[in-house]
Protein backbone atom coordinates (compact mmCIF):
# COMPACT_ATOMS: atom_id res chain seq x y z
CA UNK A 1 0.00 0.00 0.00
CA UNK A 2 2.84 2.34 0.70
CA UNK A 3 4.37 1.77 -2.67
CA UNK A 4 1.10 2.65 -4.36
CA UNK A 5 0.63 5.73 -2.65
CA UNK A 6 4.29 6.32 -3.29
CA UNK A 7 3.52 5.96 -7.00
CA UNK A 8 0.64 8.25 -6.78
CA UNK A 9 2.72 11.14 -5.69
CA UNK A 10 5.21 10.63 -8.39
CA UNK A 11 2.03 10.92 -10.63
CA UNK A 12 1.12 13.90 -9.04
CA UNK A 13 4.60 15.35 -8.63
CA UNK A 14 5.12 14.52 -12.71
CA UNK A 15 1.79 16.27 -13.71
CA UNK A 16 2.59 19.65 -11.92
CA UNK A 17 6.19 19.36 -13.52
CA UNK A 18 4.22 18.91 -17.04
CA UNK A 19 2.28 21.80 -16.17
CA UNK A 20 4.90 24.18 -15.26
CA UNK A 21 6.66 23.44 -18.65
CA UNK A 22 3.53 24.26 -20.57
CA UNK A 23 3.94 27.80 -18.84
CA UNK A 24 7.32 27.99 -20.03
CA UNK A 25 6.85 27.89 -24.04
CA UNK A 26 6.72 31.16 -23.84
CA UNK A 27 3.18 31.46 -25.23
CA UNK A 28 0.71 32.68 -22.33
CA UNK A 29 -2.42 31.91 -24.80
CA UNK A 30 -0.63 28.51 -25.59
CA UNK A 31 0.39 27.77 -22.29
CA UNK A 32 -3.08 27.73 -20.40
CA UNK A 33 -4.85 25.99 -23.59
CA UNK A 34 -2.48 22.70 -22.88
CA UNK A 35 -2.67 23.15 -19.20
CA UNK A 36 -6.51 22.97 -19.77
CA UNK A 37 -6.09 19.75 -22.40
CA UNK A 38 -3.99 17.78 -19.17
CA UNK A 39 -6.45 18.72 -16.44
CA UNK A 40 -9.67 18.22 -18.59
CA UNK A 41 -8.12 15.09 -20.25
CA UNK A 42 -6.73 13.85 -16.98
CA UNK A 43 -8.59 10.21 -17.06
CA UNK A 44 -7.33 9.51 -20.13
CA UNK A 45 -4.27 10.88 -19.38
CA UNK A 46 -3.89 8.27 -15.94
CA UNK A 47 -5.24 5.42 -17.81
CA UNK A 48 -1.88 4.95 -19.38
CA UNK A 49 0.05 6.99 -16.74
CA UNK A 50 -0.76 5.06 -13.15
CA UNK A 51 0.41 1.72 -14.80
CA UNK A 52 3.71 2.20 -16.12
CA UNK A 53 4.53 4.36 -12.71
CA UNK A 54 2.74 1.31 -10.67
CA UNK A 55 4.89 -0.96 -12.71
CA UNK A 56 7.93 0.91 -11.99
CA UNK A 57 7.74 0.25 -8.49
CA UNK A 58 6.05 -3.40 -8.30
CA UNK A 59 8.23 -4.72 -10.78
CA UNK A 60 10.89 -7.03 -9.68
CA UNK A 61 13.73 -4.98 -11.28
CA UNK A 62 12.08 -1.49 -10.10
CA UNK A 63 14.89 0.67 -11.07
CA UNK A 64 14.84 2.21 -14.49
CA UNK A 65 18.78 0.69 -15.11
CA UNK A 66 20.19 -2.31 -13.14
CA UNK A 67 23.75 -2.55 -12.06
CA UNK A 68 24.19 -5.46 -15.01
CA UNK A 69 22.38 -3.26 -17.74
CA UNK A 70 24.11 -0.70 -16.61
CA UNK A 71 27.55 -1.75 -17.69
CA UNK A 72 25.57 -2.16 -21.26
CA UNK A 73 24.13 1.32 -21.62
CA UNK A 74 20.70 -0.47 -21.90
CA UNK A 75 17.90 1.76 -20.31
CA UNK A 76 14.69 0.11 -19.68
CA UNK A 77 11.47 1.35 -21.60
CA UNK A 78 8.86 0.25 -19.81
CA UNK A 79 5.03 -0.51 -20.65
CA UNK A 80 2.87 0.01 -22.61
CA UNK A 81 4.29 -0.49 -25.43
CA UNK A 82 3.36 0.78 -28.86
CA UNK A 83 4.84 -0.97 -31.95
CA UNK A 84 4.13 -0.81 -35.71
CA UNK A 85 5.59 -2.85 -38.61
CA UNK A 86 5.33 -5.68 -41.08
CA UNK A 87 5.58 -9.65 -40.53
CA UNK A 88 4.87 -13.29 -40.85
CA UNK A 89 2.83 -15.57 -39.53
CA UNK A 90 2.71 -19.58 -39.52
CA UNK A 91 0.44 -21.50 -38.05
CA UNK A 92 0.67 -25.05 -37.03
CA UNK A 93 -0.51 -28.34 -35.35
CA UNK A 94 1.94 -30.03 -33.61
CA UNK A 95 1.97 -33.35 -31.98
CA UNK A 96 2.95 -33.65 -28.24
CA UNK A 97 6.19 -35.80 -29.63
CA UNK A 98 7.16 -32.83 -31.72
CA UNK A 99 6.81 -30.17 -29.04
CA UNK A 100 8.46 -33.47 -26.34
CA UNK A 101 11.24 -33.53 -28.82
CA UNK A 102 11.69 -30.04 -30.40
CA UNK A 103 9.50 -27.36 -28.20
CA UNK A 104 12.41 -25.91 -26.15
CA UNK A 105 10.03 -26.18 -23.32
CA UNK A 106 11.06 -24.36 -20.25
CA UNK A 107 10.29 -26.17 -16.68
CA UNK A 108 7.17 -24.37 -15.93
CA UNK A 109 5.69 -25.04 -19.00
CA UNK A 110 6.73 -29.19 -19.24
CA UNK A 111 3.51 -30.43 -17.43
CA UNK A 112 1.36 -27.44 -18.10
CA UNK A 113 1.21 -28.29 -22.20
CA UNK A 114 -2.32 -28.76 -23.36
CA UNK A 115 -2.31 -29.21 -27.20
CA UNK A 116 -0.11 -27.94 -30.26
CA UNK A 117 -1.96 -25.02 -31.88
CA UNK A 118 0.80 -23.02 -32.15
CA UNK A 119 2.90 -20.19 -34.57
CA UNK A 120 5.57 -19.10 -35.72
CA UNK A 121 6.24 -15.14 -36.24
CA UNK A 122 8.93 -13.05 -37.82
CA UNK A 123 8.29 -9.62 -37.61
CA UNK A 124 9.77 -6.46 -38.69
CA UNK A 125 9.50 -3.97 -36.21
CA UNK A 126 9.65 -0.52 -37.37
CA UNK A 127 9.01 1.27 -34.72
CA UNK A 128 9.49 0.58 -30.98
CA UNK A 129 10.26 2.21 -28.11
CA UNK A 130 14.22 0.46 -28.36
CA UNK A 131 13.90 1.34 -31.61
CA UNK A 132 13.88 -1.02 -35.06
CA UNK A 133 14.46 -4.57 -34.69
CA UNK A 134 13.33 -7.86 -36.04
CA UNK A 135 12.30 -11.09 -34.13
CA UNK A 136 11.89 -14.94 -34.47
CA UNK A 137 9.37 -16.75 -31.80
CA UNK A 138 8.13 -20.12 -31.42
CA UNK A 139 4.74 -20.96 -29.78
CA UNK A 140 4.71 -24.39 -29.39
CA UNK A 141 0.78 -24.23 -28.52
CA UNK A 142 -1.84 -23.70 -25.47
CA UNK A 143 -1.44 -24.13 -21.78
CA UNK A 144 -2.54 -25.09 -18.90
CA UNK A 145 -2.04 -21.93 -16.39
CA UNK A 146 -3.87 -21.01 -13.57
CA UNK A 147 -6.70 -22.77 -14.55
CA UNK A 148 -6.45 -20.38 -17.87
CA UNK A 149 -5.56 -21.82 -21.32
CA UNK A 150 -2.90 -19.63 -23.06
CA UNK A 151 -0.15 -19.25 -25.32
CA UNK A 152 3.65 -19.34 -24.06
CA UNK A 153 6.51 -18.44 -26.13
CA UNK A 154 9.12 -20.96 -25.47
CA UNK A 155 12.23 -19.93 -28.10
CA UNK A 156 12.31 -16.40 -29.44
CA UNK A 157 15.05 -14.51 -30.86
CA UNK A 158 15.73 -10.54 -31.57
CA UNK A 159 18.14 -8.83 -33.47
CA UNK A 160 18.96 -6.10 -30.70
CA UNK A 161 20.24 -6.17 -27.47
CA UNK A 162 17.63 -3.68 -26.09
CA UNK A 163 14.91 -5.69 -26.93
CA UNK A 164 16.41 -8.68 -25.39
CA UNK A 165 16.78 -7.07 -22.19
CA UNK A 166 13.09 -5.60 -22.21
CA UNK A 167 11.76 -7.98 -23.22
CA UNK A 168 12.98 -10.33 -20.12
CA UNK A 169 12.48 -7.36 -17.72
CA UNK A 170 9.22 -6.60 -18.91
CA UNK A 171 7.36 -8.88 -19.61
CA UNK A 172 9.31 -12.32 -18.77
CA UNK A 173 9.95 -13.11 -22.21
CA UNK A 174 12.90 -15.16 -22.59
CA UNK A 175 14.76 -13.43 -25.91
CA UNK A 176 17.98 -14.29 -27.11
CA UNK A 177 20.16 -12.12 -29.69
CA UNK A 178 20.65 -13.03 -33.12
CA UNK A 179 21.86 -11.75 -36.52
CA UNK A 180 18.92 -11.34 -39.15
CA UNK A 181 19.52 -10.44 -42.99
CA UNK A 182 15.95 -9.49 -44.04
CA UNK A 183 16.44 -9.12 -47.96
CA UNK A 184 13.98 -8.55 -51.05
CA UNK A 185 10.95 -6.51 -51.46
CA UNK A 186 7.21 -6.84 -49.76
CA UNK A 187 6.23 -9.37 -52.66
CA UNK A 188 9.03 -11.38 -52.32
CA UNK A 189 11.20 -11.46 -49.58
CA UNK A 190 14.74 -14.07 -48.39
CA UNK A 191 15.20 -14.05 -44.36
CA UNK A 192 18.27 -15.37 -42.77
CA UNK A 193 18.73 -15.63 -39.03
CA UNK A 194 22.32 -17.01 -37.82
CA UNK A 195 23.60 -17.28 -33.96
CA UNK A 196 26.93 -17.08 -33.12
CA UNK A 197 28.00 -16.94 -37.06
CA UNK A 198 25.87 -19.76 -37.59
CA UNK A 199 22.62 -19.91 -40.03
CA UNK A 200 19.84 -21.82 -38.20
CA UNK A 201 17.29 -20.81 -40.11
CA UNK A 202 16.16 -19.50 -43.79
CA UNK A 203 13.00 -19.16 -45.40
CA UNK A 204 11.41 -17.59 -48.82
CA UNK A 205 8.33 -16.02 -48.70
CA UNK A 206 6.17 -14.90 -51.52
CA UNK A 207 2.63 -13.04 -50.72
CA UNK A 208 -0.22 -13.53 -52.90
CA UNK A 209 -3.06 -10.62 -53.75
CA UNK A 210 -5.98 -11.65 -51.58
CA UNK A 211 -5.94 -9.68 -48.74
CA UNK A 212 -7.89 -9.41 -45.30
CA UNK A 213 -8.05 -6.90 -42.21
CA UNK A 214 -6.88 -8.76 -39.11
CA UNK A 215 -7.32 -8.20 -35.78
CA UNK A 216 -6.78 -9.45 -31.84
CA UNK A 217 -10.54 -7.97 -31.40
CA UNK A 218 -11.57 -11.23 -33.35
CA UNK A 219 -8.57 -13.60 -32.21
CA UNK A 220 -7.75 -12.64 -28.73
CA UNK A 221 -3.93 -13.53 -27.72
CA UNK A 222 -2.81 -13.96 -23.90
CA UNK A 223 0.44 -15.02 -23.44
CA UNK A 224 2.03 -16.41 -19.94
CA UNK A 225 5.62 -16.12 -19.26
CA UNK A 226 7.44 -16.54 -15.62
CA UNK A 227 10.17 -14.46 -14.58
CA UNK A 228 11.83 -14.34 -10.96
CA UNK A 229 9.77 -17.17 -9.95
CA UNK A 230 6.37 -15.00 -10.85
CA UNK A 231 4.04 -15.80 -13.58
CA UNK A 232 3.64 -12.79 -15.71
CA UNK A 233 0.26 -12.44 -18.21
CA UNK A 234 0.07 -10.32 -20.86
CA UNK A 235 -3.14 -9.35 -23.67
CA UNK A 236 -1.31 -7.58 -26.49
CA UNK A 237 -3.42 -5.89 -28.48
CA UNK A 238 -2.48 -5.92 -32.46
CA UNK A 239 -4.52 -5.39 -36.26
CA UNK A 240 -3.06 -4.79 -39.86
CA UNK A 241 -3.82 -6.35 -43.54
CA UNK A 242 -3.13 -10.09 -43.69
CA UNK A 243 -2.17 -11.74 -47.34
CA UNK A 244 -1.82 -15.34 -47.90
CA UNK A 245 1.66 -16.05 -48.88
CA UNK A 246 3.56 -18.84 -49.88
CA UNK A 247 6.70 -20.47 -48.15
CA UNK A 248 9.95 -21.84 -49.66
CA UNK A 249 13.04 -23.26 -49.45
CA UNK A 250 13.42 -23.31 -45.49
CA UNK A 251 15.61 -24.64 -43.53
CA UNK A 252 15.79 -24.92 -40.19
CA UNK A 253 19.24 -26.36 -37.59
CA UNK A 254 17.58 -27.85 -34.84
CA UNK A 255 20.17 -27.09 -32.41
CA UNK A 256 18.97 -23.71 -31.72
CA UNK A 257 15.45 -23.72 -33.45
CA UNK A 258 12.47 -26.43 -33.34
CA UNK A 259 12.76 -27.94 -36.65
CA UNK A 260 9.88 -26.86 -38.61
CA UNK A 261 11.15 -28.78 -42.16
CA UNK A 262 9.42 -32.17 -40.19
CA UNK A 263 5.66 -30.31 -39.96
CA UNK A 264 3.39 -28.39 -42.87
CA UNK A 265 1.93 -24.89 -42.03
CA UNK A 266 -1.63 -24.95 -42.31
CA UNK A 267 -1.40 -21.22 -42.84
CA UNK A 268 1.27 -18.20 -43.78
CA UNK A 269 0.13 -14.94 -43.48
CA UNK A 270 1.77 -11.74 -44.40
CA UNK A 271 0.89 -9.09 -41.86
CA UNK A 272 1.34 -5.34 -43.33
CA UNK A 273 1.23 -2.38 -41.64
CA UNK A 274 0.10 -3.29 -37.97
CA UNK A 275 -0.21 -1.54 -35.13
CA UNK A 276 0.80 -3.35 -31.33
CA UNK A 277 0.33 -2.64 -28.18
CA UNK A 278 2.20 -4.47 -25.37
CA UNK A 279 0.62 -3.42 -22.31
CA UNK A 280 1.73 -3.27 -18.79
CA UNK A 281 1.55 -7.48 -17.36
CA UNK A 282 -0.27 -8.79 -14.71
CA UNK A 283 1.82 -10.45 -11.87
CA UNK A 284 0.41 -13.55 -10.62
CA UNK A 285 2.16 -16.33 -8.10
CA UNK A 286 2.43 -20.34 -9.68
CA UNK A 287 -1.02 -22.42 -8.43
CA UNK A 288 -0.11 -25.80 -7.74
Amino acid sequence: MCTLFFALDTVKKRMVVMKVNYFQTGNPKTSRSKSKILLDNRSGFLKYFIPSIVYQYYSPTSSLETSDFAKNKIQIALPPWQLAGSGYILLYHFTKSFIAEHGFLAGFQKEKFESGWGAVMLVDYQTSPVGPYHELLFIPGLFSFNKKKVFSISKIYVSTQSSVVNGIENWGIPKEHADFHWGGKQISEHIDILKDGVSFFQADFIRRRFCFPISTTILPLTIFQAHNERLMLTKPKSSGMAYLTKLQNMKVNSKFFPDLTKVKPLLVLRVDNFKMEFPVPIHQSFQK
